[in-house]
């Protein structure tokens, strides 16, 4: 029995060993590398980075006061020139006029500084949104890799032992045949041989499952002489080392921190719809010229130029409800990101005030 199983050890280990020489190994980076180019669910992730990096500049560039430039040029008809006891009004067709206008938002009610909180929120989302598309790539590639290395050295192993219990077979009806051996003991080997055959024909069809597994992952059909890279026995203890981050990388979740972040944002963003209940002020310095400038009375046909500084505030005393129904909807909509995070974490929803 012990030289049985040297025998089988020993054809075992010459099959891999001739696998291994001529085969073109395939290495988890390779698989990981091919899975990321071919991922579009991490390229979709990396533009929403990139888009809610632009939103948060947005909502930064409120803060900041604006410049804009404007101008205008008309021809009128049917003009009359109009007198009065002490001036003319002249009928001028052709009118000129332009400015420039400085505007700095003075008080918004929390407005702006919410944006900007709740724009900083949705960035920090979609960056671990972005973290946990490139960690279930990688995790589905290894775990897809690992598997498929697993059916490949399992089929070569069934191959190389239904090689040796033909064989075996062979020789047990020979000395079947010279009366050596009982016809139970040939039909036993029988037995094992088509019970090998059948775990050999099993781990080709899962072989052949986790190569579709990685060729869809990939994009890319695998060579009809590829095999997965075997590493050397000193490294198997770091290949169990890899597989146990793979499983560690299950439980850190940056989907569950993603939804942090997007429960923070719509919590802030009630606050940034409450806006809406307070008046808005701004600042304004204007600077103009026109020909004829309306400002001036009676108006000529030359180039005048007017500037003025002030402040404007605005209030919306009646908007019908629309205020009201923009907080409700933030309100849902933080309670959903709650339920949300509550599903995906096991956290218990935070109640908003």
């Amino acid at each position: 029995m012990q030289s049985l199983k040297n025998l089988i050890a020993f054809s075992l280990a010459g099959a891999l060993a001739a696998c291994a020489g001529l085969a073109e190994e395939v290495s988890p980076d390779m698989v990981v590398e091919e899975a990321f180019r071919h991922s579009n669910y991490t390229k979709m992730a990396g533009e929403d980075v990139a888009a809610a990096e632009a939103v948060k500049k947005q909502a930064d560039a409120a803060v900041y006061p604006s410049l804009d430039l404007d101008a205008t040029a008309a021809h009128y008809e049917g003009l009359q020139e109009n007198s009065f006891p002490n001036f003319i009004i002249p009928a001028i067709p052709e009118r000129y006029g332009g400015g420039i206008t400085l505007s700095q938002p003075l008080y918004t009610g929390g407005r702006i500084s919410g944006r900007r909180s709740v724009a900083d929120e949705h960035r920090q989302a979609s960056r671990s949104s972005l973290a946990a598309s490139r960690a279930d790539v990688i995790y589905q590639a290894l775990t897809a890799y690992w598997s498929w290395s697993k059916a490949f050295y399992a089929a070569e192993s069934y191959r190389a032992a239904v090689s040796w219990m033909e064989a075996h077979d062979r020789d047990m009806r020979n000395q079947r045949a010279a009366g050596l051996v009982t016809e139970n003991d040939q039909l036993s080997t029988a037995v094992r041989l088509d019970q090998t055959r059948l775990r050999l024909e099993e781990a080709l069809r899962h072989d052949s499952l986790c190569r579709a597994a990685l060729e869809k992952l990939t994009g890319k059909p695998l060579a009809s002489g590829a095999a997965p890279a075997r590493p050397p026995s000193e490294d198997l203890q770091a290949a169990a080392d890899e597989q146990e981050l793979i499983g560690g990388a299950l439980t850190n979740r940056p989907d569950v921190q993603a939804r942090k972040y997007m429960l923070n944002a719509e919590q802030k963003n009630i606050d940034v719809q409450r806006s809406g209940y307070f008046p808005q002020l701004n600042a304004r310095l204007r600077g103009e010229a026109g020909r004829p400038n309306p400002l001036n009375i009676p108006p000529n046909t030359e180039w005048l130029f007017d500037a003025y500084v002030g402040v404007g505030v605005t209030w919306n005393l009646l908007d019908w409800g629309l205020t009201r129904a923009k907080v409700s909807e933030a309100r849902a909509r933080a309670n959903r990101a709650g339920y949300q995070l509550a599903e995906n974490a096991s956290y218990v929803l935070y109640r908003m005030p």
